[in-house]
């Protein structure tokens, strides 16, 4: 498995354990949610079963039905906020690794590229300083032990983004920032992260 494969592998595995953090939080918002609606039914009821005989009763459907629909976007929106801060979080425990740990991880994600000469590399600034000149020696000496033809420079500005690292070559550039990566996975490992996350007897991935 290669280094790119292996960050993918742990965003997914992180946005797992992160979902399953939030089940208890998920289920209370909803609990409540449902909670609200039910008694803005139940006034609603009453309000359409005391009014005029002459409201006809497709109108009084149509209200009721109306309601529902309002509950279920509620519940939908907390879902999608449960979801998106659980794939926010897999990031940041990334990120916050260990230096080494999250060194080798960056390590591997580099020898899993493939490109032709010399590559400008981008590091966040909370990066850039821990992987200098040392990291950069380091790498190049492994790329050319390996035999690919390719090597990369320190740039000297720096990426907007948390975590990874961004290359810059002749007539290319190759995006490896975590959040890039998590964008690049997020589709596959979405449904499995609203399946763990919302569970509760239906498909789990209503409006996802």
């Amino acid at each position: 498995m290669d280094g790119l494969e292996k960050i993918k592998l742990r965003i997914l595995n992180e946005a797992r354990q992160e979902a399953q953090k939030f089940i208890d939080e998920a289920e209370i918002k909803a609990s409540s949610i449902r909670g609200e609606q039910v008694q803005k039914a139940d006034k609603l009821k009453i309000k359409l079963e005391n009014e005029a005989k002459a409201h006809a009763s497709d109108h009084k459907k149509r209200l009721i039905a109306a309601a529902e629909l309002e509950m279920r976007k509620d519940l939908l929106k907390v879902k999608r906020e449960m979801l998106d801060v659980a794939f926010k979080n897999s990031v940041s425990s990334i990120r916050n690794l260990p230096s080494s740990e999250y060194c080798e991880i960056v390590k591997g994600m580099l020898l899993s590229l493939s490109f032709q000469g010399e590559a400008d590399i981008v590091f966040p600034r909370a990066d850039k300083e821990n992987f200098g000149n040392g990291f950069i020696e380091e790498m190049n000496a492994v790329l050319k032990a390996i035999g690919k033809d390719m090597s990369v420079k320190l740039a000297e500005d720096e990426g907007a983004f948390e975590g990874g690292f961004l290359l810059r070559g002749n007539g290319f550039e190759i995006n490896n920032s975590l959040e890039a990566i998590t964008k690049l996975v997020r589709d596959e490992a979405e449904p499995i992260a609203a399946k763990i996350l919302f569970a509760d007897g239906s498909n789990g991935e209503e409006g996802l």
